[in-house]
């Protein structure tokens, strides 16, 4: 069995995750979700998963920050970095 968390700041994001491995049926035991950085951290150390799912841009610490912070303590798990941050498209002439 694989432990998964799930970090995100959008909790319709954490509960479509979730739908989404109960339905796939996954050797996948759910240890927890936070919405955002700080938390998550705290919920990684505490329960050291198998697989990290996150977002990027989160209030209190973004995802990368996070990562950086807790992977000494987690040399293996896998951490699947996921957002659905929109840049806005910048569109550049060419010369003439």
């Amino acid at each position: 069995m694989w432990r998964l968390a799930i970090i995100d700041d959008e909790p319709l994001v954490i509960s479509g995750i979730q739908a989404m491995l109960k339905r796939i049926n996954l050797d996948i035991i759910p240890c927890g979700s936070a919405s955002n950085g700080i938390d998550g951290y705290d919920l990684l150390l505490e329960t050291k998963p198998d697989i990290i799912i996150t977002d990027i841009y989160m209030p209190q610490m973004d995802g990368m920050s996070m990562i950086e912070s807790v992977i000494e303590y987690l040399p293996n798990s896998v951490f699947v970095v996921i957002s659905g941050y929109q840049l806005s498209l910048i569109h550049i002439s060419e010369p003439t």
